[in-house]
């Protein structure tokens, strides 16, 4: 398990950004398994906390896409979550442009593949969460996705549950789809974990019911506790083999509707293996699988 546990991922790939080593993620999870777990998590459990760390939104969009990338992604531009969740904002305003002219020829609509591939990487780059003709914002959580595990998990988590409560509270009809990578798949499945089931942040909160309500879609690439039974996983994984931090049975019995967790074979950080090859964790970038992601959040979205 040692070989295992010192892998556990950074995201990039040749077309994005240079990644750091998968290394980085695996020696992370290793402290997480090999250390004495605080039952209160980090600093971000204490009483001095503020109330909340979520922005009040000043405007309510109708759909609402809440990022959590992978360890050492750049924030906010180039990240797995961040290009999905621009080839969602595409999808919605293109389902928009069709509604508003039914008769526009399909083809006018279509960009072929290098060109949405350069327009990826420009909304990337540019990070645009303003509100679209659909009313879409973005919202990348600013959590330090380090591989120091145990103290930027429940920091992500914590910051998560603050704006799923903010914006179920402030933005009661508005549509929320969860992206999460690698780190940012356990920050997401974690929040959604019942605290006494946590391996980390047991005192960072909780999700209420009238905040995941508003939660229609959930997807998850390389989830370091992934589980080959759960009704929700999809790839091509084995079904036999967990992640590097498998999370017990049922533990996202909450949310299972509404949940798909993306696993590759290859990936060495949800198909516990004794390789070091990181290929198959960063594979998510071209093997579609984001854009099967953006399916299925659009199946799950009124607003579409």
């Amino acid at each position: 398990m040692a070989s295992l546990c010192s892998i556990l991922l950074v995201s990039a790939c040749s077309t994005h950004t240079p990644g750091v080593a998968a290394a980085a993620e695996v020696a992370a999870l290793e402290k997480v398994s090999e250390t004495d777990l605080p039952v209160a998590g980090t600093a971000w459990t204490l009483a001095e906390l503020p109330d909340t760390t979520a922005e009040v939104p000043e405007t309510c969009s109708d759909v609402l896409t809440v990022t959590v990338r992978g360890t050492a992604e750049p924030y906010g531009e180039k990240s797995l979550v961040v290009s999905i969740s621009n080839m969602l904002k595409k999808k919605l305003e293109a389902s928009e442009d069709k509604k508003s002219d039914p008769f526009k020829p399909e083809s006018d609509s279509k960009r072929s593949q290098s060109e949405t591939s350069q327009s990826d990487s420009d909304a990337s780059s540019a990070f645009d969460s303003a509100a679209s003709k659909v009313g879409y914002e973005l919202i990348d959580v600013d959590y330090p996705a380090s591989s120091e595990f145990g103290e930027s998990a429940p920091e992500g988590m914590r910051k998560l549950i603050d704006i799923l409560e903010m914006h179920s509270t402030e933005c009661p009809k508005q549509e929320i789809a969860l992206i999460g990578y690698s780190q940012g798949a356990y920050v997401i499945g974690e929040a959604l974990t019942d605290p006494d089931s946590r391996l980390l942040g047991r005192g960072v909160g909780v999700i209420s019911d009238a905040a995941l309500d508003r939660v229609k879609a959930i997807i998850f690439y390389g989830d370091p506790r992934f589980l080959g039974s759960d009704s929700f996983a999809y790839g091509t994984f084995k079904e036999s083999v967990d992640g590097a931090l498998p999370r017990l049975p049922g533990a996202l019995d909450r949310a299972a509707d509404r949940i798909r967790s993306f696993c590759v074979a290859e990936d060495i950080v949800c198909q516990t293996r004794d390789s070091f090859n990181e290929e198959g964790h960063i594979a998510y970038f071209d093997n579609g699988m984001r854009e099967e992601g953006v399916e299925f959040i659009l199946d799950h979205l009124d607003a579409k």
